[in-house]
């Protein structure tokens, strides 16, 4: 056997470890080519996803000022609602005001008194 071609145990140990490494970095390289494969297979989906959260991001905001617009109406027809009771009850109360006043007067024109002296009142016409 000649140099060149004959081959020492401590040679094939060697080169069997070579191939060894030369073989887990061959397998930890496909491993990141496949995660960098299905990274890339996902960027279209997270483009998408992108775009779907800025619409929903426009969509609340146009929800927030539709509700405050909402609001700010609910506050006014409260408010106006609030004016309405209260000039309801200001008329119920001239109401009874009223009502207590007719009752006075109707007394006092069905008194016994009042009718003696209507002639009186006639004469000073």
């Amino acid at each position: 056997m000649d140099d060149a071609t004959a081959t020492t145990p401590a040679t094939r140990r060697r080169a069997a470890a070579v191939s060894e490494a030369t073989e887990r970095e061959l397998a930890a390289l496909r491993g990141q080519l496949l995660s960098a494969e299905t990274a890339l297979a996902e960027v279209p989906e997270l483009r998408e996803a992108a775009r779907e959260a800025a619409r929903l991001r426009d969509r609340v905001g146009l929800l927030a000022r539709q509700l405050a617009e909402v609001v700010a109406e609910l506050e006014a027809r409260s408010a106006a609602v609030a004016e309405r009771d209260a000039a309801r009850a200001e008329r119920d109360g001239l109401r009874g005001e009223r009502d207590h006043l007719r009752e006075v007067v109707e007394g006092l024109t069905g008194s016994v008194s009042w009718r003696v002296t209507a002639p009186l009142r006639r004469l000073r016409r």
